[in-house]
């Protein structure tokens, strides 16, 4: 699985360690690795990052959000068998009913 991802910012290279990447968002044509309250864009598909993650670390919340595991402190379930997820650091984000069994399982809910 990766271990470090390059970002080209600016006219150079930052080399972030994807254990400090807490959640990622899709931006069309690239995905949005949000670590430490900044946010670092990288030409990707989410398919292709979701596969180069460790699944024991990471879960798919939507065909949009992938999130860290060990960032999510509390589940609000909502409408239609929707969760709301809070992270640690107080984003809210929302799961779909399609990967409500990949959050359940990794949460071992």
């Amino acid at each position: 699985y990766l271990a470090r991802v390059s970002i080209k910012v600016n006219g150079r290279i930052v080399l972030l360690n994807v254990e400090d990447v807490e959640w990622i968002t899709s931006e069309g044509n690239y995905v949005s690795l949000h670590s430490k309250g900044k946010g670092y864009l990288l030409r990707e598909t989410m398919n292709r990052i979701e596969k180069n993650l460790d699944p024991a670390a990471f879960v798919r919340l939507r065909r949009s959000t992938i999130v860290r595991i060990n960032q999510i402190q509390e589940l609000h379930p909502s409408s239609k068998g929707e969760f709301e997820v809070l992270l640690k650091d107080g984003t809210k984000l929302s799961s779909s009913r399609r990967y409500r069994k990949n959050l359940q399982s990794a949460l071992k809910v």
